[in-house]
C-alpha cells in the first residue's frame, strides 16, 4: 500500500481525513517533529521508546489508507457499472427474447434461463367487468371522446352563406332560404 509520509494514500490524496484518522495523522506528525528519537514517552506506565510510538501510528494509519483505498476502487467500479447499465439491460432484454422465440413463448425449459412462463391474463368476473364499461364511459365522458358512429352523425350545416368583409373577416352563417341569399352547397 503506497501512503505518503502523512498516512494519506497516494491514490486517495483527493480525500480529506476526518475523525479519528485525522488525529492520529496530527498526532505522528506531533511524535515525529517534536519529541527526540532517544526519548522514552510512558504509556500507560511503561516507557515507550519515540520510534516505537511512531511505527505503531504509522501501522495504524496504513490501515485508514487501506480502507480509503479499496473505497476509491469501490466508487470507480460503481461509476462503470452504472454507465454500463444500460447497455447490459438492453442486452438481457435482446437475449431474453431470442430465448423465448428459439424455445417458444410457454415452453419450460425457459425456466432454467430464469424466465418465468407470462401467466395468461385473469378473467374478469361480471361485476369487474361492469365497473369496467363505466369507468370507461366515465373517461370518455370527461374527454369529450366519441366513437366512430356518434363522429359521424356530427354534420355541420350543409347550406352556409359565406361573406367576405372589407377588413378580410368571414362570417359563416346558414343559408337563408327563400331570399335570394347566395348559397352553396357541400357535398
Amino acid at each position: 500500500m503506497a501512503t505518503n509520509s502523512g498516512g494519506v494514500p497516494a491514490s486517495a490524496e483527493k480525500q480529506v481525513p476526518k475523525g479519528l484518522w485525522a488525529l492520529l495523522i496530527l498526532m505522528k506528525a506531533g511524535i515525529d517533529q517534536k519529541i527526540p528519537v532517544t526519548s522514552n514517552v510512558p504509556v500507560d506506565g511503561q516507557p515507550t521508546p519515540q520510534p516505537s510510538l511512531s511505527q505503531e501510528l504509522a501501522s495504524d494509519l496504513t490501515l485508514f489508507a487501506n480502507v480509503a483505498d479499496l473505497e476509491a476502487q469501490l466508487k470507480a467500479a460503481r461509476a462503470a457499472k452504472a454507465a454500463a447499465m444500460g447497455r447490459i439491460r438492453v442486452r438481457y432484454q435482446d437475449l431474453k427474447q431470442a430465448l423465448i422465440v428459439y424455445f417458444g413463448k410457454g415452453n419450460p425449459i425457459l425456466a432454467a434461463f430464469g424466465i418465468a412462463a407470462r401467466k395468461p391474463r385473469r378473467k374478469l368476473t361480471s361485476a369487474e367487468n361492469v365497473l369496467a364499461a363505466g369507468r370507461s364511459e366515465s373517461t370518455r365522458t370527461k374527454r369529450g371522446t366519441k366513437g366512430a358512429a356518434a363522429k359521424a352523425a356530427i354534420q355541420g350545416e350543409r347550406n352556409v352563406t359565406v361573406t367576405v368583409g372589407p377588413d378580410a373577416k368571414k362570417n359563416v352563417a346558414p343559408a337563408q332560404t327563400g331570399n335570394g341569399a347566395a348559397s352553396t352547397k357541400n357535398g
